[in-house]
Parts: C-alpha cells; structure tokens; sequence
C-alpha cells in the first residue's frame, strides 16, 4: 500500500503564488499612481484656467485696456503674464465721435513643473476719433 499524501501545497507553489501576487500589485500600484498623477495636473490645469479667467476679467477694469506687458504673481507657484497689443488683423471701426480699436489679449499662467496655460481674447477699447484739419494735408 502506498503512503496517502497530504493535502496542502509545496514550497515551490508558494513560492511562485506570491512572485504572482507581487506582479499583480505591481501593476495595480502603478497604475494607481497615474490616476493619482493625472488627478493632479488635472486640478493644475483647472486652477490655471480659473485664474487666466480671473484676469482676464480684471483687463477693462483694474487693468487698463493699452498696449502693454503685464505679470504678477498669483501664489501657491501660479504666475501670470499678459500681452495687450492692438490688433493687426481687425482695423479699428470709426464712428462720428469716437473709435473703437480692437486689442488682443494674451494671458499666459505658469506653474511649477513646467505647466503653462494661454488664454486669449479680443477687446475693444473706445477712444477719441482724431481731430482731421484739411487745410495742412499738403504740406
């Protein structure tokens, strides 16, 4: 008669069960950690889009509508920079009064980690029309 054998499992089986395991949670932890990852430039992203937002709300308001080169720092490692210039495709519309003259607008947020967001958008700016003395043109 031959010996009953035991149920259970051998060294090797262990062995190779846990080198499995360990694979699986491998994976599992990385990818994890790009959901965590992307998660965070997500909010990166967000919170700079809020604040391009932000100013460019303030642009007309607290900041004056003139060609210019403007940048702040916003904290919690966000700075911002903004480009006024007139704009070079749209002519200004001319009424009786007064011009209204086209800018565009650039607001550029940056952060730590190399991260940059571009906003832009087009403003218009009313100024006085030009004085036209006719009797100088010739000269």
């Amino acid at each position: 008669m031959s010996p009953t054998r035991r149920g259970g499992f051998t060294l090797i089986e262990v062995l190779v069960a846990f080198a499995i395991l360990a694979l699986v949670l491998t994976a599992l932890l990385r990818v994890f950690s790009t959901g965590l990852d992307s998660i965070g430039v997500a909010e990166r992203y967000a919170s700079a889009t809020m604040l391009a937002r932000s100013v460019l709300d303030e642009i007309g308001a607290e900041i004056p509508l003139v060609a210019d080169e403007l940048s702040g720092d916003a904290g919690d490692g966000f700075t911002w920079n903004v480009e006024i210039a007139r704009s070079a495709v749209i002519a200004p519309i001319v009424d009786a009064e007064s011009w209204l003259v086209p800018y565009d607008v650039a607001v550029t947020v940056t952060w730590e980690g190399g991260g940059s967001l571009t906003l832009t958008t087009l403003r218009l700016a009313s100024e006085p029309a030009p004085a036209i003395d006719g009797g100088d043109a010739g000269q």
